[in-house]
């Protein structure tokens, strides 16, 4: 994953796997492509 500036950045909260989505991605419900778990994509930091 390279990092661009308007991606997000995070830790799964259920599994801890560093995951990666564009920031237009912010605050829905998605699964986790590890741990197969629904989690909320956060805000951009």
């Amino acid at each position: 994953m390279s990092e661009k500036k308007d991606n997000i950045i995070f830790n799964c909260p259920e599994c801890g796997k560093k995951l990666q989505v564009g920031s237009d991605k912010a605050g829905i419900s998605a699964m986790c492509p590890n741990c197969g778990k629904r989690i909320t994509i956060p805000g951009k930091k």
